[in-house]
């Protein structure tokens, strides 16, 4: 899908504010800028300046055609052992686009769990969840990417990344849904595509 207001750029519509990176209670302390691996342990959380990268980079863009955001994620630094560093972390960019006219866009919904605050203050968490996916066989399968054609539902996505769902984490998980879809269908509307 092209822009038609801008034939060399695309529009940013809205904005869809992130959900907080928290730690929760059991994070007594942060971990020192010299040693950021000892944010792997429950009782330290990241360093600051771990902190302020990722939420630097975060964004979620609703454009004129598709949604786009930026989920950033932690990597060693590059260094002298085996090419990465024994005790120093970096932001590593991971941005996701997808088109309005996308199979993927079929099933847009608020996917938080159950107890969110509560379980962010003991455990930590992100904000709430919004699921982007795309379903068949009665809602038991995921649409798979390549080779992978379908994925069951209730395998777990860290084992079965070939599976086309997408999460993002918002602060408001119901109204960046309906913002979402609104976006959307006024998308499939002003290019001419029919609805599914």
């Amino acid at each position: 899908m092209l822009s038609r207001t801008h034939g060399d750029g695309v529009k940013i519509i809205r904005t869809v504010p992130e959900g907080e990176l928290n730690a929760g209670c059991c994070a007594c302390c942060r971990a020192p800028e010299e040693c950021p691996s000892l944010s792997f342990f429950p009782c330290c959380d990241l360093p600051s300046y771990i902190l302020n990268g990722l939420a630097a980079s975060r964004y979620i863009y609703i454009r004129e055609n598709s949604l786009e955001w930026n989920d950033p994620k932690i990597r060693r630094a590059g260094g002298m052992c085996c090419g990465s560093a024994c005790c120093a972390l970096e932001i590593e960019d991971d941005v996701s686009v997808i088109y309005f006219d996308d199979s993927t866009f079929n099933d847009v919904r608020n996917d938080t769990r159950c107890m969110n605050e509560f379980l962010t203050f003991v455990v930590g968490g992100r904000g709430e969840k919004v699921l982007i996916e795309n379903r068949f066989g009665f809602g038991m399968f995921h649409r798979g990417r390549s080779a992978c054609c379908c994925v069951p539902v209730f395998f777990p996505a860290t084992c079965f990344p070939c599976a086309r769902k997408h999460v993002l984490f918002v602060d408001n998980a119901e109204t960046a849904v309906k913002t979402i879809i609104g976006a959307r269908n006024d998308a499939k509307a002003r290019m001419q595509i029919d609805r599914e």
